[in-house]
């Protein structure tokens, strides 16, 4: 279930970062930040899965 949510909650990160592509959503800011601090939990959590350790 942790993996569904780790996936989940990466969707909506790079879905901000599309919207900063697209200009709705600024590229700097509290929006910006919390979509790249989001995809890198949602990596290391995945990676973390594939080495065992979860």
């Amino acid at each position: 279930m942790g993996e569904i949510t780790a996936n989940g909650v990466n969707v909506a990160a790079n879905v901000v970062s599309s919207l900063e592509s697209l200009g709705v959503v600024d590229k700097e800011g509290g929006e910006h930040n919390a979509a790249e601090g989001t995809k890198a939990a949602a990596t290391a959590h995945s990676i973390a899965g594939l080495l065992g350790w979860l």
